[in-house]
C-alpha cells in the first residue's frame, strides 16, 4: 500500500505499519523478559540444591588449671587465695603486727624461686636462698601498731597497678630487712594495700618473685 496517494499522505497506512511495529517490539521484549524469568529460576533451584558448608564446633574445652588448686580462706577477715600444692605452701604464721596475730605466708617448693636478693650498702646485690622466707604475704594490718609503716608505705612511688577481685589497686615499692649474718640487709618487695571492711588488707610479695608468684595474685578473692 503506497504511503502516498494521489498527492496525499496515507495515513492509514502510516497507522497499521506503527501497530504492527509496536506489537513485533513487545513481543520481542515479552521473550527477552520469559526468557529472563526462566533463568532466574533455574538458578535459583540450582542454589537450592547446593548444600551449606557444615561448620564444625570445636568441642575442645579450655581447662581452669586452678580447679585442682588449693584454697586457703580467712573467714574471719574474708579473703582466701589457691595456690598448687605441688609447687606452693600456705600456712599461718605469727605476727603481733596483724589483727589476730597471725598472716598468711607462702613459700615456694623450688629453692631456685626461694632465693632473696639483698641491697648492698655499695649499690650491688647478695643472694641468699632462704626455703622459710615468704615470697607472699597476706596480712591484715593492726593499724595501731602498724601506723607509722603504713603512713611511710602510702608514701612510696606507686611503679604498677595490681587487679584483685575485679577491682584495680597501686603497687608500691618497699622493703623489709632480712639478717644475714650479723648484718641486715634490705630486701625489695612491693606492696599493695586493700581498704576492706574498716581493715587495711596488705599483700605483700618479693618483688623478684613477682614472675612466679603472678598466677597467685590472681586467684586472691576478697569479700
Amino acid at each position: 500500500m503506497p504511503i502516498l496517494k494521489r498527492g496525499k499522505t496515507n495515513w492509514k497506512y502510516i497507522l497499521i505499519v506503527l501497530i504492527w511495529s509496536v506489537i513485533v517490539w513487545g513481543g520481542i521484549e515479552l521473550l527477552f523478559w520469559r526468557l529472563e524469568v526462566y533463568q532466574t529460576r533455574k538458578w535459583l533451584m540450582v542454589e537450592k540444591e547446593i548444600k551449606a558448608p557444615e561448620v564444625k564446633v570445636s568441642e575442645e574445652v579450655i581447662e581452669d588449671e586452678t580447679v585442682s588448686w588449693k584454697t586457703y580462706r580467712n573467714e574471719e577477715y574474708r579473703y582466701s587465695l589457691k595456690y598448687p600444692p605441688d609447687r606452693w605452701e600456705a600456712y599461718e604464721r605469727e605476727n603481733n603486727q596483724c589483727l589476730g596475730g597471725i598472716e598468711l605466708a607462702v613459700v615456694s617448693l623450688s629453692l631456685e624461686q626461694q632465693t632473696l636478693y639483698l641491697h648492698l650498702p655499695d649499690g650491688g646485690e647478695k643472694e641468699v636462698t632462704d626455703s622459710y622466707y615468704p615470697q607472699l604475704r597476706i596480712r591484715v594490718l593492726n593499724e595501731e601498731i602498724m601506723k607509722p609503716y603504713i603512713d611511710w608505705a602510702l608514701k612510696r612511688n606507686i611503679i604498677d597497678t595490681q587487679r584483685i577481685g575485679g577491682k584495680l589497686y597501686d603497687v608500691r615499692e618497699v622493703k623489709d630487712y632480712y639478717r644475714h649474718g650479723q648484718e641486715y640487709y634490705p630486701v625489695p618487695l612491693e606492696s599493695i594495700f586493700i581498704q576492706h571492711r574498716g581493715n587495711i588488707i596488705e599483700v605483700l610479695y618479693h618483688r623478684n618473685a613477682k614472675k612466679v608468684i603472678k598466677d597467685l595474685i590472681n586467684t586472691i578473692t576478697i569479700d
